[in-house]
């Protein structure tokens, strides 16, 4: 009977712990608030003041990172599907490292890219990302579409902008 009661203990409480990500998921279900500068600090965006109407990717990325320099060109090649998107790349590295990013991949020429660094580490707070590079997608009226916690061919990201469900990795 002992037993018995410590495992109905053991359940009970195993049962009401929360789910990891549970939270965030609730946080972040609609765009959250989050600020990044630009690379020059000629610009602050606060995700408040993004209009709706069109879908929004968030990369977050460092400059240095293999990866987020594979993924970077395979957006680059899938930029006509993403004409309509306004992607946000964001990172936390120096606005100097970030500033030769966007020179090698030519970002600063492509209209509806905005590059920026997380200067107060407000979208670090927001999301938590575990690694890099992280996305995070939601469609024209700020819901969270999907999350990416790794290197996503860019086909995906493309199919999650135009798919109607959400899904979470």
């Amino acid at each position: 009977m002992k037993h018995f009661i410590i495992y109905t203990i053991f359940a009970l409480l195993i049962g009401c712990y929360p789910k990891p990500g549970k939270d965030l998921l609730t946080n972040i279900s609609t765009l959250p608030s989050f600020r990044i500068i630009s690379l020059d600090s000629s610009k602050c965006v606060n995700t408040d003041d993004i209009p709706t109407g069109k879908p929004i990717l968030f990369m977050y990325f460092s400059p240095d990172c293999d990866i987020c320099q594979q993924e970077t060109e395979d957006i680059i090649q899938h930029l006509d599907e993403l004409e309509h998107t306004d992607i946000y790349m964001i990172a936390n590295e120096s606005a100097e490292a970030s500033r030769n990013f966007c020179q090698t991949f030519c970002l600063d020429t492509v209209k509806n890219i905005f590059i920026g660094t997380d200067y107060d580490y407000s979208f670090f707070k927001v999301y938590s990302p575990r690694g890099i590079p992280f996305l995070a997608i939601y469609d024209s009226n700020r819901n969270l579409k999907k999350i990416y916690r790794e290197k996503t061919p860019a086909s995906f990201i493309v199919k999650a902008l135009h798919s109607h469900n959400k899904r979470y990795n």
